[in-house]
Order: C-alpha cells, then sequence, then structure tokens
C-alpha cells in the first residue's frame, strides 16, 4: 500500500476543467481578498466570476486606462455591470510607460486606502495566452515565455506595488502545477489562444469579453 505522497492516484491523469476550477476557486477562498484588478480582459473577469461565487461580502474592483474610451475601461464597465459589482476608474489622460503605469495604479490604490487586491498576472504565461503562441505553438516557445515572467513581470509587480499587498490566485502551487501536466496543443493551436482559460469562461462571463482583441495591462496608457 502506498503511504506517501497521499495524493499517487492523481499523479499522471489528464486534468480536467473542473479539477482546474476548483483549484482557482480554492486559491481566491485562500486569498480571502475582495478587491480586484478589472481590466476587463477575460483572464481578469473570470477571476471576478469565481470571486463572486466564492467570496461573501461586497467585491470592489479597480481600472486604469488612458481615458474613457479606452478599450479596457469600457469592457470593465460590461464586466462590473454584468456581476453587479462596483467599478472604480483612474483616469491617465497622458501616454506612461508600462512600469510607470504599473506604479502610478499601486499608488493610487495606495492612496485610496486599499491596502490588498487580487490580479490575474501570470496565466497568459502557463496557458499560451499571447499572440506569438499562435504564431509558435512550439514546447520551447512555451517554456521561452515562462522564463520571461519572473524578470519581466513579477519582480517589477513586486517592486512597482509598493505597500499594496497583492495576491495572484493564478500562480497558486496547485493551479501551477495542474496547468504544467496540460500540453501545449491543449492549450494553443493555429487560430486560438489560451483554450484551457476560454472553455472555462464559456457561460459565465460576457461573450463580447471572451471574444475581445487582446491588449495588455502596459498598453492603458497608449491606446487611443
Amino acid at each position: 500500500m502506498i503511504n506517501y505522497p497521499r495524493n499517487w492516484q492523481e499523479i499522471g491523469l489528464e486534468v480536467s476543467l473542473h479539477s482546474l476550477q476548483d483549484a482557482i476557486e480554492e486559491a481566491i477562498v485562500d486569498c480571502g481578498v475582495r478587491n480586484l484588478a478589472l481590466s476587463g480582459g477575460i483572464d481578469s473577469t473570470l477571476l471576478l466570476y469565481f470571486m463572486n461565487k466564492m467570496l461573501i461580502g461586497k467585491i470592489n474592483c479597480y481600472t486604469i486606462a488612458l481615458n474613457e474610451n479606452h478599450p479596457d475601461y469600457t469592457n470593465a464597465k460590461i464586466a462590473a455591470k454584468y456581476f453587479n459589482v462596483e467599478l472604480h476608474p483612474y483616469f491617465l489622460n497622458e501616454n506612461k510607460q508600462p512600469d510607470e503605469i504599473v506604479k502610478t495604479f499601486y499608488e493610487l490604490l495606495h492612496r485610496d486606502g486599499i491596502t490588498k487586491i487580487i490580479a490575474g498576472d501570470g496565466i497568459d504565461e502557463f496557458t499560451c495566452g499571447y499572440y506569438h503562441h499562435v504564431q509558435d505553438p512550439s514546447e520551447q516557445n512555451y517554456v521561452s515565455w515562462l522564463r520571461r515572467l519572473n524578470p519581466e513581470q513579477l519582480t517589477p509587480l513586486n517592486t512597482n506595488s509598493g505597500e499594496v499587498a497583492v495576491y495572484l490566485p493564478y500562480l497558486s502551487p496547485k493551479v501551477v502545477s495542474l496547468l504544467s501536466l496540460i500540453p501545449c496543443y491543449e492549450k494553443v493551436d493555429s487560430s486560438h489562444r489560451k483554450k484551457v482559460i476560454v472553455d472555462m469562461a464559456r457561460g459565465h462571463i460576457p461573450e463580447e469579453i471572451i471574444n475581445r482583441r487582446k491588449y495588455g495591462f502596459c498598453d492603458a496608457g497608449k491606446i487611443k
């Protein structure tokens, strides 16, 4: 009889959407945070769905955009209305560099007394979420993007978020472990990115958000 590890019966099995969803929900409950950085994209809106499902109490969403016509803000409004949560926008009204945008966002949060927030960083790397993954769906390209995650996103985020505590449910150990077991061909093909996320989102978030063009958080300061 196998005594260790206790999860030996799960090893090597195909990862189901249900098990991945359970892991994300578990991470959100563990975080216990009811503030969300909402870009209006599929990743953050899916987090909003899970938060709305799993957490008790009011959920507040925060977004940053160049102006009121920016796609992040217009789509964040759609998501907030769909889930009946409050949206707090910050408008830059000037072009900024990516790190400046992130730093400004968290400075504004801190100014407004927000000490904790959930964000969706990291999921694109683990689910082949960039358009470059479609152009090159190879495992080599997948790993190259994973190698960039820490130095190019997480370390700057750690610095620029200042005194605001950031929680990243998509990067919880259990979620990462499950995503790592899903082969690239189930995440991306020549026409579709992040198929796993899209499959989880269907029927739970607005279709226009699922089908919108991807914009990075750093685009908040330059798309007009």
